[in-house]
């Protein structure tokens, strides 16, 4: 029964709010979004979980207030999953999301960010300036359908997603090289990597978080660097004053230097997450690839694409 009711509550937090939220204006959707993230029920499970995995590292000096603003960030998201596949660019720029004042001039190749804050939209918007995005992406455990068939369904909704708007041509790893490769080496492409994505195995590659080790896979950044490729790292957080999300866009380099560009990341990372750190939708797996000492573990069956 508990099983079952989890299921129930799932349909109303990924699919039937986020739903009525998509075919409501920004302002009434907003209200219903803050609303909605100050219920428990609402992905109970992770966000108690991420709750833990964040006191793991350091206290909390307001869980509450904090589960609510990880909630609303994932609901976000949620809604963004519909936005994404059937708002116009119109509806996105009028009313959803705020541009960085000016896109860097083209060609950039490697678009660097993380797993901050509701950022399904930043594709659309890659889309809007004339790139083919290229996402890349760990695919789904095996096992998530049996045990969370909602949550899978909804991870799957969200694929579907990403394959409309990098026109079939998303990267799934492992597995992924040549196409990386191909995106890397193809004009107009942009190729999204988040760099913070947890390796499964430690490949001698980390970011510092919040004191502690996040072990990474720096395979794509390895690629970008070789072909001395033009990047600039982003984040897309959600704004309360604003009522949208916001991107922020570093100034575009030359990639000349992996460990240095996984140092900047780690200083991009650290400072937004010091202004807002529950909007790391990666505390969910913290517990997993977060350690102080000793080698890391794989990320757990509820690691998000990405």
């Amino acid at each position: 029964m508990r099983w079952l009711i989890q299921q129930l509550l799932d349909v109303l937090g990924y699919w039937l709010l986020p739903a009525l939220c998509f075919a409501l204006p920004a302002r009434p959707a907003n209200g219903i979004a803050r609303w909605v993230s100050g219920q428990r029920w609402l992905f109970r499970i992770h966000a108690a979980q991420a709750l833990q995995n964040t006191r793991a590292l350091g206290a909390v000096e307001a869980p509450e207030a904090w589960q609510r603003r990880f909630r609303l960030v994932r609901f976000l998201d949620a809604v963004d999953s519909w936005h994404g596949r059937y708002s116009s660019d119109r509806r996105i720029t009028r009313s959803l999301v705020r541009d960085p004042p000016s896109w860097p001039e083209p060609p950039v190749s490697a678009w660097l960010g993380t797993h901050l804050g509701p950022s399904t939209l930043f594709l659309r918007r890659l889309a809007a300036q004339g790139y083919e995005p290229r996402f890349v992406f760990r695919d789904l455990p095996p096992g998530l359908g049996r045990q969370a068939p909602v949550y899978h369904a909804y991870l799957r909704w969200r694929i579907r997603y990403l394959r409309k708007v990098c026109k079939g041509r998303e990267i799934r790893v492992p597995g992924g090289r040549g196409a990386v490769v191909e995106a890397l080496e193809t004009p107009g492409v942009a190729l999204v990597l988040l760099l913070d994505a947890p390796a499964e195995r430690d490949r001698g590659a980390e970011l510092h978080v919040g004191g502690a080790r996040l072990p990474v896979d720096p395979g794509g950044l390895g690629l970008a660097v070789e072909r001395g490729v033009r990047g600039v790292m982003y984040t897309m957080m959600w704004d309360d004053a604003l009522g949208r999300r916001v991107i922020r866009l570093a100034p575009a380099e030359r990639l000349e230097d992996r460990d240095a560009v996984l140092r900047r990341m780690e200083a991009h990372l650290g400072a937004a997450l010091a202004r807002d750190p529950a909007q790391w939708q990666l505390w969910l797996t913290a517990r997993p690839v977060l350690s102080r000492t000793g080698s890391p573990k794989s990320p757990s069956a509820d690691a998000p694409p990405g």
